[in-house]
């Protein structure tokens, strides 16, 4: 115990002596330190690369510390402003100072600020080179409170600037130097290769870790911002080369986006919302690392609004990195993939694809693209190499061929054509990429090429080739009726990358578009697809042979599309413009007939030239075409040549036109131009034959319409529509199947509101004048007004010209017409007509033996129908008539008539014209004949056949030569099957008559006639007789035709008296039995007297003496004497 106590106490005397010494050593030293104080900050803040400046340096002896204001330090090296502090706190400690080492233990730094760029960089070198090798020493604890960092541009930072509220580098015993940092309110701008400019996406920092020599030690690292963090954590072993490092972190995307972060822009083209988080592993030697990870996409919003997702799985072994999947879903497809990659050899393989993807939910719209694949279809990627070459190859299959959606312009459509694309090619970086082969199909059609690409020059070399089997263009999915029998394509691309002149030769043959004759066509191209492209287009077909050359904008050139040719046409042949002429008609629709039966027997050489532009919104035409002559099939034009030329823009357009030529003995001049709606139009025609003119408008035309016409016409448009300024023809002597007319002349005019046009002629004197008005129906006010016209005049117009005819007529009218209708009906009809009324009288008229003393007639539209009445002198009638003006045309004509010279009927009478004058009545002379009685007849116009009525004959009297006969209440019906007799009393020579039989609408007549007649009845079958008299009774039939009637029947003549013309010999008291037949008289037995002697026998004679016949007579006579 004694031992023990004497330890104790001898151990606190040794502490009590070391205290009093180290007591008295420090109170030696210290006076001498602080007096080198200012100095020893200066030394080492220079050896640093510092300058600092401070006031107020003060030394706290109950805290043992160094406290200064108002730090200033500045960049020695650069000599500009580093960093500021407002206060700073130096601890001391006794023991370092006793060790000989830095008395500072402690640095504490308050409210702080540093400023750095580019221009530190050699001071920021020569610290990190300062902290290395041997003897540096302890490093004291650093705090910094509440300070702010701003840096420009330095590095990749462009700038930052953030708040830090502590930054804490504390030693620690075992486990090394212990940093703690904590930054708030970070912002910045940072320049990454590849990725451009960006916001810095981080504006908070957590850091902990420990430095120990060669060691770092990583606690934990956050960063976070409002679109992304990152976190790090892991050990680092510098001396050993190991790793073992854990990180993670995840984005939204379109918060990054946003935010202007780096690579924005890259993504903005991919996608457009999602999140995408990430997590690795890594550790061992750098020498043999092991490790995986793992990226994850997830909702992603593709451009074009196109969903999908994926997952990347990767892991490290040694010098491999292993892609162990890619999964993933995009357009309704699944992604799949896996590969390796050995980064000290440079060998590795991949596989990607996407199998049974919908390739048409690819934003095909926003790339201004209407087709879309349709279906379900394949894509696959391939690559494999080592850093040196890289072998490619790439597969797509899409057997549903192409759509195209009704919203993507244009109707819905697709073509169900399979589609697939194969391409194998080699990539030695920084020397060349070669294609060994690329083909394409589409359908039949087949794309081959290869070529290779060099970096150094960016040079091109590349050729192939191109075929199209026999088919059609709406196999392609082209929605147009174009065909050929095969397309062959020959391409090569040269040059460089950055000016490629693109070659190509394409043949087409037995190309047909619409309904176009096939023609070959031979296309030649060459140029640069990104700047302007030179064609030369052959065309050798038999109508002509074209040519056309020009250029056009690449279809990868950023200038405006535009197309500049010029297209020559040589030895036009117009003996096929009516098969090329109609088959242009009927390609668009329209019925190529007229067309053909114009040009039917066209023939003639010419030659065109076309210049043609179209581009920034404006296309222009221009040209001529001249033949030195161009026949017809009965006339010819000479010196033909016309001009034009068209442009339009989005501003408007104009357009311009001239031709002339030589007709016959004429010449046509026609010219018109254009700007916007307005038109102005000029046509003239000089002493051109109206024959060669109806020629051409028809060609089959034989009416024979003949005479030298001059015409001119000037029209345009109007805020109403065309209009004409005027118009003007004159025709000397006007013919037209047989008709001719002097002095015929035309003139007119259409305004905005109204027109007025006329026709005159000298002789006949006729005179036509219309008004016409621009509204709802086009209503026009006519009038008609002709003298003196001869009725052989009105028959030349319809035709019946060749029958004899005589007299002369007087015709006014007037009314109101709706001239739209009678344009849409192309012809003249009765409804078109809202008033009408006319009056006609006709002098001495006469007609195939049908003859009147005077005519008149007149009329007026009363509602929808037509009424007037007709009268006529010589024959008399007075008759009233109605015609319905809608179809069927129904009408009805009663009243009395009466023919010969009969009481009531006065010859002295006078008879009013057209025009209400007075013709005086003609005829003169004993009545042969009379009736009288009165008729009502209504039928269709549309259906004569079926008119029905009836004819009633008050009295007949009928006196020549002997023959009287006579009759009263006569009746004939009217019907469907023509004209009956009905009933009626005829009497000849006082004796009854009895008549029955028809005749129908057709001429055909089935009549019997039977009764007791004077025998100059004989007379209506044949003229061969000289005198004729007697009795005879007859039953006869008349069939055959009413122009060509047959009589056939019996008759028994008693008592007569006859003789025969040119036969001097006279017969008297004869009887005979006789038969009629069709062309003769047979006289079965006849006896009777002539020359005093007796005569008996029988005979023929013939109906007519004509064509050499005779009679014949085998008789007996007695005691007959000859003239």
């Amino acid at each position: 115990m004694a031992r023990r106590w004497a330890w104790w106490i001898g151990s606190g005397l040794l502490l009590v002596v070391l205290l009093a010494f180290g007591t008295w050593r420090l109170l030696q030293e210290i006076p001498g330190l602080m007096a080198k104080a200012e100095d020893t900050i200066r030394e080492e803040t220079e050896a640093l690369g510092f300058r600092v400046s401070y006031r107020d340096l003060r030394f706290h002896l109950l805290h043992f510390r160094v406290s200064l204001e108002e730090l200033d330090i500045l960049d020695g090296i650069a000599g500009v402003p580093l960093a500021r502090a407002e206060h700073v706190d130096v601890s001391l400690s006794p023991w370092r100072i006793l060790s000989g080492r830095s008395p500072v233990s402690r640095v504490l730094v308050r409210k702080f600020s540093v400023h750095a760029g580019e221009s530190n960089r050699p001071l920021v070198e020569g610290l990190r080179t300062s902290g290395k090798g041997e003897g540096r020493g302890t490093v004291p604890e650093i705090v910094l409170l509440d300070g702010e960092v701003r840096i420009g541009h330095l590095g990749p930072l462009v700038k930052w600037g953030a708040k830090v509220p502590m930054v804490r580098i504390r030693p620690t015993r075992f486990r090394g130097t212990r940093i703690t940092a904590e930054i708030v309110r970070s912002a910045g701008r940072i320049s990454l290769p590849g990725a451009g400019r960006g916001n810095i996406p981080f504006d908070r920092a957590e850091a902990e870790f420990f430095l120990k020599e060669d060691f770092v030690r990583i606690k934990r690292l956050r960063v976070s911002g409002a679109s992304a963090k990152f976190l790090l954590s892991g050990k680092w072993d510098g001396k050993e080369r190991e790793v073992d490092l854990k990180w993670s972190g995840e984005t939204d995307i379109a918060g990054w986006m946003a935010s202007g972060a780096p690579g924005g822009d890259l993504l903005r083209p991919v996608a457009t919302e999602g999140a995408v988080s990430f997590s690795a592993r890594l550790t061992g030697s750098l020498d043999k690392p092991q490790g995986s990870g793992k990226i994850l996409a997830r909702n992603l919003l593709l451009t074009g609004k196109t969903p999908a997702a994926g997952e990347v799985s990767l892991t490290v072994s040694g010098n491999k990195v292993q892609l162990e999947s890619i999964r993933g879903k995009v357009w309704d497809g699944v992604v799949s993939g896996a590969g390796e990659y050995d980064w000290k050899t440079g060998v590795g393989n991949t596989r990607i694809s996407l199998e049974r993807a919908v390739f048409g939910k690819a934003p095909w719209g926003s790339w201004g693209i209407p087709w879309r694949p349709a279906g379900r279809g394949d894509l696959v990627l391939s690559l494999a190499g080592r850093k040196e070459e890289v072998q490619a190859i790439v597969s797509l299959k899409n057997p549903g061929g192409f759509e195209r959606p009704e919203d993507a312009g244009g109707k819905a459509a697709k073509v169900a054509i399979p589609v697939a694309v194969t391409a194998a090619a080699v990539f030695a970086p920084g020397r060349e990429l070669l294609v060994r082969e690329l083909r394409a199909t589409l359908g039949s059609a087949e794309a081959t090429g290869a070529g290779a690409y060099t970096p150094e020059g960016r040079r091109l070399a590349f050729t192939g080739t191109f075929l199209v089997p026999r088919g059609r263009a709406e196999e392609y999915g082209w929605i147009y009726p174009v065909s050929w029998g095969n397309i062959a394509c020959e391409w090569t691309v040269s040059g460089t990358a950055d000016n490629p002149l693109v070659t190509a030769g394409v043949r087409a043959e037995e190309l047909v578009a619409r309904t176009l004759p096939p023609v070959p066509l031979s296309v030649r191209l060459e140029g640069n697809p990104a700047d302007v492209v030179h064609f030369v287009a052959d065309i050798p077909s038999d109508m002509a042979k074209v040519t056309a050359t020009g250029t056009l904008t690449g279809p990868l050139s950023p200038k405006p599309a535009l197309l500049v040719s010029a297209v020559d046409a040589r030895d036009i042949d117009f003996s096929h413009a009516d098969r090329w002429g109609a088959a242009v008609l009927s390609s668009l629709g329209k019925d190529p007939e007229t067309l053909k039966k114009h040009l039917s027997g066209m023939s003639g050489r010419g030659t065109a030239d076309l210049q043609l532009s179209a581009g920034e919104g404006a296309f222009s035409l221009s040209g001529t075409i001249v033949s030195p002559e161009i026949r017809f099939s009965r006339i010819s034009a000479r010196t033909v040549t016309a001009s034009g030329n068209w442009f339009a823009s989005s501003l408007g357009s104009r357009w311009g036109f001239l031709g002339s030529g030589k007709v016959g003995g004429g010449e046509f001049e026609l010219a018109g131009k254009g700007e916007g709606v307005e038109i102005r139009i000029t046509g003239t025609m000089e002493d051109v034959n109206l024959e060669t003119v109806a020629s051409i408008v028809d060609g089959e035309s034989r009416t024979g319409i003949g005479g030298m016409a001059s015409l001119r016409v000037e029209a345009g448009t109007g805020p109403q529509g065309w209009e004409i300024m005027t118009f003007s023809a004159s025709v000397p002597r006007l013919s037209a199947r047989g008709l001719t007319i002097e002095g015929v002349s035309a003139d007119g005019s259409l305004g905005g509101s109204s027109g007025a046009f006329s026709l005159l002629s000298a002789s006949p004197e006729v005179r036509i004048l219309a008004t016409v008005r621009r509204e709802k129906g086009w209503p026009v006010s006519f009038s008609v007004e002709a003298a003196g016209v001869p009725t052989g005049t009105f028959l030349d117009a319809i035709g019946r010209g060749e029958a004899p005819a005589g007299g002369t007529w007087d015709v006014n009218a007037e009314g109101v017409m709706e001239g739209e209708k009678i344009l849409e009906a192309k012809e003249v009809r009765a409804n078109a007509f809202s008033e009408f009324q006319f009056s006609l009288s006709a002098s001495s008229p006469s007609y195939s033996g049908v003859s009147f003393d005077a005519l008149h007639a007149e009329g007026k539209r009363e509602g929808d129908v037509l009424t007037g009445k007709v009268g006529t002198r010589v024959p008399d009638s007075h008759l009233s008539y109605s015609l319905s003006l809608r179809e069927p045309f129904r009408f009805q004509v009663e009243g009395p008539f009466s023919m010969g010279r009969t009481a009531g009927t006065s010859a002295g009478e006078d008879f009013p014209d057209a025009s209400g004058k007075s013709i005086p009545s003609g005829g003169s002379g004993k009545a042969r004949f009379n009736i009288a009685g009165g008729l009502k007849i209504a039928g269709s116009l549309l259906a004569l056949e079926d008119s029905r009525g009836t004819l009633r004959a008050q009295r007949f009297i009928y006196r020549a030569e002997g023959m009287d006969m006579t009759g009263e209440d006569i009746s004939v019906v009217l019907s469907s099957e023509g004209i009956r007799w009905a009933s009626g009393n005829i009497l000849a020579a006082g004796n009854p008559l009895r008549i029955s039989g028809r005749a129908s609408w057709d001429g055909d007549l089935d009549l019997r006639l039977g009764g007791t007649m004077p025998a100059e009845a004989i007379r209506l079958a044949t003229d061969v007789f000289d005198r004729l008299e007697g009795i005879i009774r007859m039953e006869l039939r008349v069939t055959g035709k009413w122009d060509d009637p047959y009589v056939i029947g019996t008759g028994y003549l008693e008592n007569g008296t006859f003789s025969f013309q040119k036969y001097a010999q006279l017969f008297e008291k004869m009887n005979a039995d006789a038969v009629i037949s069709r062309d003769k008289i047979i006289f079965e037995n006849f006896e009777g007297r002539s020359g005093g002697g007796y005569i008996d026998g029988r005979g023929e004679v013939p109906l007519r003496f004509a064509e050499g016949q005779k009679m014949f007579f085998s008789v007996d006579f007695f005691d007959m004497r000859y003239p």
